[in-house]
């Protein structure tokens, strides 16, 4: 009974000393720091409590949540997105491919494959832009911005280029611009996935297009460019059109149980 009305005793104590000192402490302040309005980031109070084990005066400190203004970011869909002209697009490709020393009809054949020449494509998984980078990749590449056709293209050309010169094999490069290099890398060979098998059949198909048209082009016109044929492909694939190269018998392939890819005429 002694040691409980004690307890009682010393928290109204408590509670009339901490009341005087608040009231001590507002009646200090200066008229015009009392007016002032509370703002609006954290305020920090303290609560004051006894023991029971104790009977000790215990005060804790509490800090209030900051309340941060909501950040609106616009969305996608209310960017404007401005169509590139195929003679620019042309012209970045022959740009950066005679930087980094790969073959702009390789790099046409890619990109046609990739994104059909939109500099606007977004993937379901996240790859943008005309060769169809993922954000790491294009940021490790020098992309800052993926929808920019000259920094896309830069770096999936500088990209392309590494794998290159890590596989030395135009198509384990191709299959590890699609399936990445460490799956390459453990299959020793074309990955056995139905995507990247097709993605490397594709590219080499568009690749070969792409060289019989600039072998034509340079007997009637000596002058062409490598360039220029990239540019007619870029055309071609904004406005289609049938029969501008010969038709060749349907090619087949098949992995076999080493994964390594075979391709034959029916």
């Amino acid at each position: 009974m002694r040691v409980a009305f004690l307890n009682i005793s010393m928290q109204f104590c408590s509670f009339f000393l901490i009341s005087g000192i608040t009231v001590a402490s507002a009646a200090s302040l200066p008229a015009a720091q009392a007016k002032r309005k509370p703002a609006i980031v954290a305020t920090i109070g303290t609560v004051t409590r006894t023991d029971n084990n104790t009977g000790r005066i215990v005060r804790s400190v509490v800090i209030e949540p900051r309340q941060i203004a909501p950040r609106v970011i616009e969305s996608f869909s209310n960017v404007e997105l401005k169509p590139v002209s195929q003679t620019v697009i042309g012209d970045l490709v022959d740009k950066a491919s005679s930087e980094h020393g790969v073959d702009p009809l390789l790099v046409a054949a890619i990109i046609h494959v990739e994104s059909g020449f939109n500099p606007n494509a977004l993937s379901p998984k996240g790859a943008e832009g005309l060769m169809q980078l993922m954000p790491e990749t294009g940021r490790r590449w020098g992309a800052r911005n993926a929808f920019n056709p000259e920094e896309n293209i830069r770096a999936g050309v500088r990209y392309f280029k590494y794998l290159q010169d890590m596989f030395k094999d135009d198509r384990l490069a191709l299959a590890a611009y699609n399936a990445g290099e460490n799956a390459v890398q453990r299959y020793g060979w074309i990955p056995p996935y139905q995507e990247t098998v097709e993605y490397v059949y594709r590219v080499g198909r568009k690749y070969g297009e792409n060289r019989r048209a600039a072998s034509v082009l340079a007997k009637t016109m000596p002058f062409q460019s490598k360039v220029e044929v990239a540019a007619a492909d870029i055309a071609s694939a904004e406005n289609p059109q049938k029969d501008v190269l010969p038709s060749y018998r349907p090619v087949e392939y098949y992995v076999d149980s080493e994964g390594k890819l075979f391709l034959k005429t029916r």
